[in-house]
Parts: C-alpha cells; sequence; structure tokens
C-alpha cells in the first residue's frame, strides 16, 4: 500500500472508532452538596438522588429568572456562533419557562496575558480581572463564565478539550466564586478530522461542560460505572466515548459528520424531575427558598471535569 494510502486508510479507522470520542477529558466525581437543597431526612421521591447534584439557581426560578453566560477569549481564539447558540439553546430549553437566558460575548484578553497566567492563581487573577458580571448578585441573575484559550496545560498540567470548574477569587476586598467553563481550542482543533470540523467539536463539547454546570449525571440508572458524572447512552453528548460509542456513532459520523450535540432522553428526564422535584419541595415548605438563599454563597459546584470541586473558603 502506498504511504498516501496507508494515511487515508488509518484516518478512516481512527475517524469512525475515536472521532466521537470528544470531548477528550478526565473522569469526573461527585463533589460536596448544597445543605439547603439536600433534604437531610430522606426523601423516597428522589430515588436517584437529583436534588444533591442538580443545580436549581440555573434550573429554577426559584432564586433568581435570569441566566447570564459571560464569555471571554484570548485574541485569535474566537468562539464559534454555533457553539454560543446551542449554549443558548440548551439553557433555553432545559431551564424553567421564563427563565431569561444570556449570551454575552464580551472580553478579548491578550495572547501575552495569558501566557503569563500560569498555574492555579494565574487563572484566578484572569478571572478575577476579566469576569464583569458580580456573581455574587445571584438575585438578580446566575453567572456563567466561559473562557476560550489555547491550551489546558499551563493550568492543569495535561491536554483536554474543555473542563469546568468553580473558580474562587478575591475582588476588591471581596471573595466571590463564579461556576466556569474552560474550552482549550488548541485541543479541540486537534480532535476536528474530515467532516467533522472545530465548530462541530466546540459545539459538541460546551454542551458537555453545560451539563456538568447544571449538574448531570448523577442517576445511577444510565451513569457509566467507570465515568462517574456521565451518561451510559452513547448518543447522549454527556456520555464519556469509548468503544460502544465509536460502534453507534462512528457511520453518523463517517457519513455526515455528525456527532452527538444534545442531552439525550435520559438526561432530559433527570432535568425535568429534579425541577419538578424542588417545586413540588418549595411549595410544601415555606422554609425551603429562604434556606437556598441564606447557603447561596456557600455552594459548590456538584459534578466537575476537574474532578473536584472548589469550596468557598480555602
Amino acid at each position: 500500500m502506498s504511504r498516501r494510502g496507508a494515511i487515508q486508510a488509518w484516518s478512516i479507522r481512527a475517524f469512525v472508532c475515536t472521532a466521537v470520542a470528544l470531548p477528550t477529558l478526565p473522569a469526573d466525581g461527585p463533589g460536596p452538596v448544597l445543605e439547603a437543597v439536600r433534604d437531610r431526612s430522606t426523601d423516597a421521591s428522589d430515588e436517584h438522588g437529583l436534588l444533591e447534584t442538580m443545580n436549581p439557581f440555573i434550573l429554577t426560578n426559584l432564586v433568581s429568572s435570569r441566566v447570564v453566560v459571560e464569555v471571554d477569549r484570548v485574541a485569535g481564539f474566537e468562539p464559534s456562533p454555533k457553539a454560543l447558540q446551542a449554549v443558548e439553546r440548551a439553557l433555553a430549553d432545559h431551564c424553567e419557562s421564563g427563565k431569561r437566558v444570556e449570551v454575552v460575548l464580551d472580553d478579548e484578553i491578550p495572547r501575552a496575558v495569558w501566557e503569563k497566567a500560569a498555574g492555579r492563581s494565574g487563572l484566578e487573577g484572569l478571572v478575577a480581572r476579566h469576569l464583569d458580571r458580580d456573581p455574587t448578585d445571584w438575585a438578580h441573575a446566575e453567572v456563567v463564565y466561559v473562557l476560550y484559550v489555547p491550551d489546558s496545560r499551563p493550568w492543569y498540567g495535561k491536554s483536554v478539550s474543555g473542563m469546568t470548574d468553580r473558580i474562587a477569587f478575591a475582588r476588591g476586598g471581596a471573595f466571590a466564586t463564579v461556576q466556569t467553563i474552560l474550552l482549550f481550542t488548541d485541543e479541540i482543533r486537534r480532535d476536528a478530522l474530515l467532516w467533522i470540523t472545530p465548530a462541530k467539536v466546540e459545539r459538541a463539547v460546551i454542551v458537555h461542560e453545560l451539563g456538568h454546570v447544571i449538574g448531570l449525571v448523577s442517576d445511577p440508572g444510565h451513569m457509566q460505572p467507570e465515568q462517574p458524572g456521565h451518561c451510559s447512552v452513547a448518543r447522549c453528548v454527556m456520555h464519556q466515548p469509548g468503544k460502544r460509542a465509536g460502534f453507534v456513532n462512528g457511520v453518523p459520523a463517517l457519513l455526515a459528520g455528525r456527532i452527538p450535540s444534545r442531552y439525550g432522553k435520559r438526561c432530559i428526564e433527570d432535568i425535568e424531575t429534579a425541577k419538578r422535584l424542588w417545586r413540588e419541595r418549595a411549595a410544601a415548605d415555606p422554609a425551603f427558598v429562604r434556606r437556598m438563599k441564606a447557603e447561596r454563597l456557600f455552594r459548590e459546584t456538584t459534578i466537575t471535569d476537574a474532578g473536584r470541586s472548589r469550596p468557598r473558603s480555602r
């Protein structure tokens, strides 16, 4: 076989088996939960523990009826319009009716500034300087911060395409935390192959990370045993791909460049169940929403691709 033919054959095999294995992410793990949401008594209606991991501040209007997604990027690493549209659509589709969703493309960060922001303290400093919305003003809006940067290695020591993390930082003498989605564009571009364009990879990665922000996946009925926080349904964007995903998604990827970019039926059922249970609990317990507000500043992320949560006090 010629060298060109060998390369083409290898590319097709890799495409079918691994091109759908996106995003390239480390394993997740459940983190601490919000005490106000977790009923200290057993709740038989929440048999899968959804209220311990799902995010009521984004998904419901119990505390705020508005969610703002602020998007910053390093110069030269512009987000795809389709990716931002997918975030807006996912929130509009799965938050409670009446939730106002705003996705705002904001700062362009000079490349030189990013290059100096190495290590955890560098990341926290970058967020402190460039996040314009106030994440502590949660009564008016829940804030999610999205940051497009070239590479994950300066902060996490490994190459991945996306990450969710709760970033803690000080600003003006006050302490704040914000749920952050990090998109690593160099890796996203490397993951693109043939008809799977970088924009398609980016869309899948950002919707996957948003799923972790809202609390997916915690139901053991469809959680991957070897990948906590990920869905066992191969066509769900929350799936952490393996051989089965390559078999299920390989043909659509090969023929049409289609990879999963939406939540599957089981994940959507979890979202709807959690919203219903929160509403029922709020109706039955007049103090429930008050406790949520009182403990809001102590909230930590539930499931993150960093494999840990960031506490309010360190």
